[in-house]
């Protein structure tokens, strides 16, 4: 199952390249989700997760120090590390207002 989805989620996105469309991707789980999804994102985001895989996983893909790192372990509910490739090359913490 993983490797047909992983099949699937490969052909989305060359498809969506070779059209210049744009792809927003959420996951629960990031770390199942393909690296060249990670590797062709333009900006990501990251809200608390409880796993320490994950963390680790969007850290490295983020290229977050291990400082940054810790600090994402101690995100709230409603915080988000964000990062832009490119244009804006620092992290930065963004909140989410519930209302």
């Amino acid at each position: 199952l993983y490797q047909s989805s992983s099949s699937v989620l490969s052909r989305l996105t060359a498809t969506v390249r070779k059209y210049n469309l744009k792809l927003f991707v959420a996951a629960q789980q990031p770390s199942l989700l393909s690296s060249s999804i990670k590797a062709n994102s333009f900006c990501k985001v990251q809200f608390a997760l409880g796993d320490g895989g994950d963390i680790m996983d969007m850290g490295s893909s983020m290229f977050l120090t291990q400082e940054q790192i810790y600090y994402s372990r101690l995100l709230e509910v409603g915080q988000a590390i964000v990062k832009f490739a490119g244009r804006w090359p620092e992290p930065f913490v963004m909140g989410i207002s519930d209302g």
